[in-house]
Order: structure tokens, then sequence, then C-alpha cells
């Protein structure tokens, strides 16, 4: 496969997550999805965060937060994911914000986004 230098485009990446276990008071529950992800330059990745530290209070911040981190997933196939009914919830507008609500799945795909950044392997590989 030829590397063109420059062209930033999609890919599918593992995301490794632990969610709080429900059933077993401070345990955690691993899971992994896999997400289509837009990576970006160094430069524009770290501007980004720094933006983000830039904005005052705490819930701008949670919100620029959310925003720059929905415009760097463009999709997912994640078998755990179910909704109340048991059924398999693909990737909509809708369950992004639910997912981006919770802090376990904005640190799995900050770390996934990181490793694609830094060249490395995913975590766990």
């Amino acid at each position: 496969m030829k590397f063109v230098l420059g062209k930033s485009s999609s890919i599918w990446w593992p995301v490794s997550i632990q969610r709080p276990d429900p059933e077993n008071p401070g345990q955690t529950v691993k899971s992994k999805l896999q997400a289509l992800l837009v990576p970006q330059p160094q430069d524009a990745f770290l501007a980004a965060q720094e933006e983000i530290a830039k904005v005052r209070g705490l819930r701008a911040q949670a919100t620029a937060e959310r925003e720059y981190l929905a415009t760097r997933i463009e999709g997912w196939e994640w078998p755990d994911a179910t909704d109340d009914e048991g059924r398999p919830v693909g990737m909509t507008p809708a369950t992004l914000a639910l997912a981006l609500q919770e802090g376990w799945f904005r640190k799995g795909l900050w770390r996934a986004l990181n490793e694609i950044g830094l060249g490395e392997p995913a975590e766990g590989n």
C-alpha cells in the first residue's frame, strides 16, 4: 500500500473503553468498538486542544471538547452498544451525542486519536 504524505483521510481504528460495571461497584467493563476516525496533522491536533483549554467555564469547555470530538468520528461498529431494549445502536448524531456525554467514551476516543497521531499500535495490540 502506498503512503501519500500530506493526504488525510478517515481510518478505521479500534477504540478501547472501560465503562463502570453496573453489576460490580468500583469495577469496569471493557469494550471495544471500531471507529471511523478523522486524524489531523500534529499542529492542527494540538491547536484544537489548546482552543478547548482556552474556553472559559467548565460547562463551555466540556461542550467545546464534545463538539471537537464529534468532528473526529464519522462512524462506528460497536457490537456491545445496545439501547434499553437490547437492540444494536448504530452511530447517529443522537447516539454520538449520548456517547460523548460519557467520560469513559471520550477518554477512549482521545486515546485512539493519540495512537493514530503518534503512529502507535492500538491499545491492547
